[in-house]
């Protein structure tokens, strides 16, 4: 006979998951059995496959030594143990104790290995992480190197009152443009937002901020106005004290969207007083205090 290593649910006396952990501890402080965890089959015996009605040799040797109306019952079980343990496996020709410390030593084993395999999956994910994100910063440095010193071009927003903004209009001060959703995914940066809030009302008098929404739904000119609703309500409920306006001729897609690149959104682009793009940066700020920004900020003032 093999006592078969499953599921913790002995003789369907654990019937939750909750009692699963009982059983099994008492199984390794009674026996003097290795803790396997319970990460993979971290118990046992009693049964043939996943059926409880199945029950192997040792189920039945259980079975025989516990009334049916104390199976419920932890004590009774355990005193039922107790004696079925010292009976004789008909098949091995030992004590089932002697077949369940061979089949947990060996149990014992396997979670090692499965810990060890996990470990080493584990780190060759961590691995191509690294790799990918190294990728990532490399293809954003290319872009960055693409969209910096040029100038920012000729470009249309869209106000949140059906109006336009021109770039042209950012022409003789330091214009900071931060293209993200500006609607209410729980996903999103906000803390990049408060950071930017906090920054602007404190920002140099001749320095501008214009939030600039993105949003597939801006192609079509029917889906606008819910855009316009959805930035409108955030702008409000955020109390924003910079503008936003719609990027409906995807301008972001001509300055360098990071998302081609596997990169998030926002993208933050400082732009000088003569209309020169100086800083391309992507992704949310780790540091209340801006301190990309500020230095970008500082560099396109001198120039």
């Amino acid at each position: 006979m093999r006592l078969i290593l499953l599921v913790l649910i002995l003789c369907g006396i654990a019937d939750n998951a909750a009692a699963r952990p009982i059983y099994r501890n008492w199984f390794q402080k009674r026996f003097a059995l290795k803790d396997v965890g319970s990460g993979s089959a971290s118990c046992y015996i009693c049964h043939a496959g996943k059926s409880k009605r199945n029950r192997n040799t040792f189920g039945k040797a259980i079975e025989a030594q516990l009334e049916r109306k104390n199976e419920k019952n932890l004590a009774a079980f355990i005193a039922a143990l107790d004696r079925a343990v010292l009976e004789t496996d008909p098949v091995s020709e030992q004590t089932f104790l002697k077949v369940i410390q061979k089949d947990w030593a060996r149990l014992a084993d396997i979670d090692d290995v499965l810990k060890r395999r996990k470990e080493a999956a584990d780190a060759a994910a961590r691995q191509e992480d690294d790799r990918r994100k190294a990728e990532i910063a490399r293809r954003l440095a290319g872009l960055a190197e693409k969209i910096e010193q040029r100038p920012l071009g000729e470009f249309e927003f869209l106000r949140l009152d059906g109006t336009k903004l021109s770039s042209s209009a950012f022409a003789g001060k330091v214009t900071v443009l931060h293209f993200w959703n500006y609607h209410g995914n729980p996903d999103a940066p906000y803390g990049d937002v408060g950071f930017l809030m906090h920054w602007y009302e404190r920002r140099p008098t001749d320095v501008d901020l214009i939030g600039i929404a993105v949003d597939a739904r801006l192609a079509e000119v029917a889906k606008r106005v819910d855009v316009t609703r959805d930035v409108s309500r955030f702008r409000h409920e955020w109390k924003l004290p910079y503008k936003v306006v719609l990027d409906t001729e995807n301008a972001l897609s001509r300055l360098g969207d990071p998302q081609r690149v596997g990169a998030s959104l926002p993208l933050t682009l400082v732009v000088a007083a003569d209309g020169t793009i100086v800083n391309y940066r992507a992704g949310a700020s780790r540091s209340p205090y801006l301190p990309e920004l500020r230095q970008a900020v500082a560099t396109a003032r001198r120039k």
